[in-house]
């Protein structure tokens, strides 16, 4: 939602989501990388 400056990603097999902040040059892979490194923090 880029009027709302977010963006929400679902796992089609685990139902998992993930929403991040987003800018006017965000592409669907950057919310995936934000995604995938948020993961390797946590772990």
């Amino acid at each position: 939602d880029k009027s709302r400056s977010t963006a929400r990603i679902t796992c089609r097999v685990c139902l998992e989501d993930f929403q991040t902040t987003i800018n006017l040059l965000s592409e669907p892979l950057d919310v995936y990388n934000d995604w995938i490194d948020s993961c390797e923090a946590a772990n």
